[in-house]
């Protein structure tokens, strides 16, 4: 059985021979350069020379000998950077610092830095549509973005074989509305200008459908699983109200997967972080066809009741370790104990992707990744 069958089986609510598992195949799903370092100096005995993919949270790819150890079953497919951007780095006060095609800033610390976080959002002074219509909106459909996207040969096997990911240019609609705006100008716009907030959250929409448009023409249905990346919660609870979800959100999001189904038969695979339960029926009626990341750390989210009341009807990917305690301060004995039960609760009936809550954080030990994988292969059968 080929990466991709057993991927489309699980995702139809089929047990395959084993337990899908992805890592690396999108910014929610990936490993940081300092933990993949450290393992591959552990169990490979030389010191990689790692290719960082994903600049803001700093993820690498994996070689291809620890993607085959690890049993890997997916792969990105993803854009490059638009012609008109320049992801240039600096170093100022302390900081390494880049202004992305937003017109975000963001900034490492030179000393014991680990990721890049927000420190300017460019729209927080503008509070009138007519500013919003000056702001320079970046190109979701600029020809640079899909130049290697028309060299790669998806019926090799190099892609055919696997369960392909396609991620967009942008995070979700809620997300960037967020980032661009700041978080307590935009949550002020939701209560108190509404229609401020509402343009640009179509204008997010819009440039998601431009993008999908040329990508889809370009991929077909090459891809199996499109990843929308949008948080709504937080460990605690959600960041915006059901009803108010129901309101801003909901219908954005349900004609933008419309408009992806309409392009190709693709499974949306949707990533919020956080105490998402109460929204899931909002998500399943939208048409998302996989929840990520299961955060079981987060206020509510029981996985025995999520399989239970939705496990027909959606498929689950992640939610195969706890990546805040067990991953990280676990010993070996207790990741792969915990590993076990997530795959006692996930796996019967099929409609699992095994995947870690999140991405793999750089103070998680070799030995601990190695035993979350040994579990993998010990219990990961069906």
């Amino acid at each position: 059985m080929t990466s991709k069958e057993r991927i489309k089986l699980a995702l139809a609510h089929k047990e395959p021979d084993r337990i899908p598992v992805d890592i690396d195949s999108c910014g929610v799903t990936g490993i940081h350069w300092i933990a993949l370092k450290k393992y591959i100096e552990k169990y490979y005995g030389y010191s990689p020379k790692l290719s960082i993919w994903h600049i803001k949270e700093q993820l690498a790819t994996v070689p291809d000998d620890v993607r085959k150890e690890w049993r890997i079953d997916t792969k990105r497919v993803y854009s490059s950077a638009p012609g008109y951007w320049n992801a240039k780095i600096m170093k100022e006060n302390g900081y390494e610092t880049f202004t992305d095609e937003w017109g975000i800033k963001w900034s490492k610390p030179l000393k014991g830095g680990l990721y890049f976080d927000m420190t300017e959002h460019p729209l927080r002074d503008i509070d009138t549509i007519e500013g919003l219509k000056s702001y320079k909106w970046p190109d979701p459909a600029d020809p640079k973005r899909f130049e290697k996207l028309y060299r790669l040969n998806f019926d090799s096997p190099e892609y055919s074989n696997y369960g392909l990911v396609a991620s967009s240019f942008m995070s979700g609609m809620f997300e960037t509305a967020l980032w661009i705006r700041g978080f307590e100008n935009f949550f002020i716009d939701l209560s108190l200008n509404p229609r401020f907030a509402e343009y640009i959250l179509d204008k997010m929409l819009e440039m998601e459908i431009a993008y999908w448009d040329k990508m889809l023409e370009i991929t077909g249905e090459k891809v199996d699983i499109i990843l929308y990346s949008d948080d709504v919660a937080t460990q605690k609870g959600l960041m915006i109200s059901p009803s108010m979800y129901k309101r801003f959100l909901f219908p954005r999001r349900k004609r933008l997967y419309e408009f992806i189904k309409s392009k190709a038969n693709v499974k949306i695979l949707y990533h919020s972080c956080g105490a998402v339960m109460k929204l899931v029926p909002f998500f399943l009626e939208e048409g998302i066809d996989i929840l990520n990341p299961l955060q079981i750390s987060a206020t509510g989210m029981d996985l025995v009741q999520l399989k239970k009341e939705f496990g027909d009807h959606l498929a689950f990917w992640g939610g195969g370790v706890d990546t805040q305690r067990i991953l990280p301060y676990g010993t070996p004995k207790e990741v792969e104990e915990h590993v076990k039960r997530q795959i006692d609760i996930l796996a019967p009936g099929g409609g699992f992707v095994f995947s870690t809550v999140h991405c793999i954080q750089p103070d998680v030990p070799p030995e601990n990744i190695r035993a979350m994988f040994d579990a993998i292969e010990k219990y990961g059968d069906y």
